[in-house]
């Protein structure tokens, strides 16, 4: 959801050990795929907003919080209402009025206080009205049973907008004194959509139970006196907040969850594996999550089939989109394609060299690549150094004849080719070599035997 909030109370002067209440405030509330529809307007005070909506009718919201009935009060009412006529003479030209708010004063002819005159004066000279009749329905309820009233209105200029004007009961769940109203108009946006900036930011999770906890006392201490030093509250709690932030950010480890940019797009195949993994993991968390449990094996070899099925489809998009360049190249092609050189962290210069310029720019480092890629994509004659080439020729075939071959060892004894050539052959059996045994392995037989024989 979006909002454009002020409070009745923000610039009231507040000792520094009061903090503002947001007491009575004003809010218009929508949701984040009708914002680019909807336009913030800076006109109004503490008690009144306003807000363009750009629909098949356009129409200018006006919501007021108007002034409690007091003594004297009618001057800052008077106020308001002024406030309010300013924006409606402003606007009702382009824009249908909607004036919508507690407006602590009844358009009903039952009461005539101070408030009540002038709204009715007020809504009589700027043509406002509900649209369609209403009952004498209340919508205040005072907490203590003393008096109840009609003060909330959705009021219009232009009665043909009203499709529907309702005052709900009041219900037992709703703790405020109003009760809710309610205005159905007869306009409709179109090509609502949600803001393209919903992903652009990586979300990271901080890791709490990792925390230096020096580190972050330290960062904290090193600001704490202008906590101390400063009398204003709300600049007090701002700067809190930074250095809290600033410390968290220098001493608590994160852990990234969600990378910037739009989510991939899933195909079938993929989900159908993602799908089993969740359903393995749940089996496996049910359990306990024991490490060599064969649900556990199972789970790592299907997440392995899974990384292995996405980095596939992603070289597919990759040459999809190369050869997409190849046969059709136009700017946009190239753009996308220097963004994606420029979107990953790890490949990010502050410079580039480019025919002994150094370029700090973004701006003109985009224009130098866009340079290059036009200048890539234009057909030219092909040029080869033959010198070169036969250069490399020969040293591949140098190479190529020079290669070792695997082979494997005959394990036959060279010598006699009698048996298999091992230690024992070698010291006990084989002919070729039985007068050097003879000559020096019996006489180091006999010494061993003598060494390890006891003694009788």
């Amino acid at each position: 959801m979006e909002d454009h909030t002020r409070c009745s109370d923000t610039d009231d002067p507040l000792d520094s050990f009061k903090l503002p209440k947001g007491k009575g405030g004003v809010s218009i509330l929508w949701p984040s795929k009708w914002s680019s529809k909807i336009k913030k307007l800076k006109d109004g005070n503490e008690r009144v907003i306003a807000v363009n909506i750009t629909a098949t009718n356009d129409i200018c919201l006006i919501n007021a919080y108007m002034p409690t009935h007091t003594t004297n009060s009618q001057h800052e009412y008077m106020e308001c209402l002024d406030i309010i006529s300013d924006i409606i003479q402003k606007y009702e030209n382009t824009h249908k009025i909607v004036l919508a708010g507690d407006l602590n004063g009844t358009l009903q002819t039952s009461r005539a206080n101070k408030h009540d005159k002038i709204l009715r004066q007020f809504t009589g000279d700027v043509n406002l009205t509900t649209g369609v009749e209403i009952e004498n329905t209340h919508t205040f309820f005072h907490h203590a049973g003393n008096s109840s009233s009609q003060i909330d209105y959705i009021l219009v200029q232009d009665k043909n907008l009203v499709a529907e004007y309702k005052i709900e009961d009041k219900s037992s769940a709703n703790t405020s004194a109003h009760t809710i109203v309610k205005m159905e108009i007869t306009c409709q946006m179109t090509n609502t959509r949600y803001s393209s900036k919903k992903n652009n930011k990586a979300k990271f999770k901080m890791l709490w139970e990792q925390i230096d906890k020096e580190s972050y006392n330290n960062a904290i201490q090193q600001d704490i006196n202008l906590i101390e030093q400063e009398k204003d509250v709300n600049i007090q709690l701002k700067v809190l907040m930074e250095t809290l932030n600033k410390a968290g950010k220098r001493s608590v480890p994160t852990k990234l969850l969600q990378t910037k940019g739009p989510k991939w797009k899933a195909s079938p195949e993929v989900l159908i594996i993602l799908k089993s993994c969740r359903e393995i993991y749940k089996k496996w968390q049910d359990i306990g999550k024991p490490k060599e449990h064969h649900l556990a094996i199972e789970l790592r070899n299907e997440k392995k089939k899974l990384r292995s099925k996405q980095r596939a489809e992603h070289a597919i998009d990759r040459q999809t989109f190369y050869q997409q360049i190849m046969d059709n190249p136009n700017t946009q092609l190239f753009y996308r394609l220097i963004n994606r050189g420029r979107s990953n962290s790890r490949t990010t210069t502050n410079c580039l060299k480019i025919d002994g310029e150094y370029i700090f720019c973004h701006e003109d480092q985009r224009k130098r690549f866009a340079q290059y890629y036009e200048d890539l994509s234009v057909p030219k004659e092909e040029i080869y150094d033959n010198s070169y080439l036969n250069l490399c020729k020969i040293r591949q075939n140098y190479a190529d004849q020079h290669q070792f071959t695997p082979y494997t060892v005959d394990p036959t004894c060279q010598l006699c080719q009698t048996a298999n050539e091992d230690i024992t052959h070698f010291l006990t059996t084989c002919p070729i070599i039985s007068t050097l045994r003879e000559k020096y392995f019996l006489e180091i037989r006999k010494e061993i035997t003598d060494k390890i024989t006891p003694a009788k």
